[in-house]
């Protein structure tokens, strides 16, 4: 993510693994995991760049100047990043190419 992309495909899960006896193999519930990959194709990953920036100030500032594309859900995923959902793949191109955004003073970088 922002210079190192690690990426894990739909098309990797074999969903026979439910058939594996190996208790070391993790088994997915593959209606989730279509799930989830809506949710990620209508999503971004925003991360602002500045030290210590609280999740309260990316909210409040993210949700005032985003307004106008509609409600969006906010989830904390640690190390100064967070996902931002939408309600539409649209929406979330628009946003992305409505920048540069900044938080606080401060830049974002934004991946999908």
């Amino acid at each position: 993510m922002f210079g190192l992309r690690m990426h894990v495909t739909t098309n990797s899960i074999h969903p026979n693994l439910e058939e594996n006896d190996d208790s070391d193999v993790v088994k997915l519930d593959m209606n989730k995991v279509a799930e989830n990959v809506k949710l990620l194709q209508k999503s971004l990953v925003v991360k602002v760049f500045g030290k210590g920036i609280p999740l309260s100030l990316y909210s409040i500032e993210l949700r005032h100047r985003w307004d106008k594309f509609g409600k969006f859900h906010i989830t904390s995923l640690g190390l100064e990043c967070i996902l931002c959902s939408f309600h539409s793949p649209q929406i979330m191109e628009e946003v992305l190419s409505g920048g540069p955004w900044y938080v606080g003073g401060h830049i974002t970088g934004m991946d999908k």
